[in-house]
């Protein structure tokens, strides 16, 4: 209960801070959002998840999404992060974590109030995330 209280506390910050109505959500934007909370869930609590983080980076999953990374679909958003098809299970809060992690393995000396507000194309481009695969 306490890890799901802290990945939901991390929504309710971000989106009270830099959610903006106006803008297109995309699948990269929904992606970085749930990394970001299962991040800031794992540093609150890094002994309990219920979120399976899956270390191995497959080609064959990310060529599934890969062209869908800049579409807004909350449809496709929701499919990914859930591990709908042939995705494992929670495939994109995963993949959202394992993004968030490589930015911050970059920059190791953020603070989470730093990086809440940092932009998904940032994080994702600056985390060098496509070298992994």
């Amino acid at each position: 209960m306490k890890v799901s209280i802290a990945h939901e506390y991390h929504h309710s910050v971000w989106t009270e801070e830099y959610f903006d109505p106006e803008e297109p959500v995309t699948v990269l934007d929904n992606l970085i959002f749930e990394g970001k909370a299962v991040m800031f869930e794992k540093l609150v609590y890094p002994d309990y998840s219920y979120i399976p983080i899956n270390r191995s980076h497959i080609l064959t999953f990310w060529e599934m999404i890969e062209d869908d990374l800049y579409k807004a679909d909350l449809e496709r958003s929701l499919e990914i992060i859930t591990g709908a098809g042939n995705l494992p299970y929670l495939y994109g809060y995963s993949e959202g974590y394992k993004m968030v992690e490589s930015y911050l393995n970059k920059h190791p000396n953020l603070t989470p109030e730093e990086w809440l507000g940092i932009s998904e194309d940032v994080i994702f481009e600056e985390g060098d995330y496509l070298s992994n695969y």
